[in-house]
C-alpha cells in the first residue's frame, strides 16, 4: 500500500518536531472537515457533554488497538447512544483517497472525518498518532489528552 502521509507507525511520530516546543493549548481550535458523505462540518457543529477526538493512522497497529478498545467499550457506546459523547476520528496528513480507502474501518457510531489542510492542527496539537483529546462538548476546552482507555472511562464518569 502506498503511503500518502508523512507519518511513521510503530510509535507513529510526526516528522515535524516543532510541536515539541509549543505550549499546551487549553481550547481546541474550531476547524472544518468533510465526512464520508462529502459534507463539510466544523468541530463547533457538534455539541454533547463530551467530544473525543481520535487522531490515527489506519495502518498503525497501536492506533487500531486503541480504536478497538474504545469501540468495544460498553460504557462509551452507551454514552454515544445517549448523545453524551461524540467520537470524531481523523487521519492527519494524508490524501483524501487514502482516507477514503480505509473509511469503512471506523465504527458506524463515530464521526469519520478528513481535513484537507491540517498543518495547523499537526503543528499545534499532534506529536504522534494515535492521540486522543477529550473535550468539553460546549467550549471545546481540552479536558485531557494522550490517555488510555481506562482513564477515559474515569474521565467520563
Amino acid at each position: 500500500m502506498k503511503h500518502f502521509g508523512l507519518l511513521f507507525c510503530g510509535i507513529c511520530f510526526f516528522l515535524n518536531i516543532s510541536v515539541f516546543a509549543q505550549q499546551e493549548e487549553k481550547q481546541f481550535m474550531d476547524f472544518s472537515f468533510i465526512t464520508t458523505d462529502d459534507s463539510v462540518h466544523n468541530l463547533s457543529d457538534y455539541s454533547s457533554k463530551h467530544i473525543l477526538l481520535y487522531f490515527y493512522n489506519p495502518e498503525c497497529s497501536e492506533c487500531n488497538d486503541l480504536k478497538k478498545k474504545i469501540s468495544k467499550n460498553e460504557k462509551i457506546n452507551q454514552l454515544i447512544e445517549e448523545k453524551q459523547l461524540i467520537v470524531i476520528a481523523l487521519v492527519p496528513e494524508v490524501k483524501k483517497e487514502y482516507w477514503q480507502f480505509f473509511s469503512n474501518k471506523i465504527p458506524k457510531n463515530w464521526v469519520n472525518g478528513w481535513k484537507e489542510d491540517d498543518d495547523i492542527i499537526i503543528k499545534k496539537y499532534l506529536k504522534k498518532v494515535p492521540t486522543l483529546f477529550l473535550l468539553d462538548g460546549q467550549t471545546r476546552n481540552i479536558i485531557n489528552r494522550d490517555f488510555d482507555n481506562k482513564i477515559l472511562i474515569e474521565l467520563l464518569k
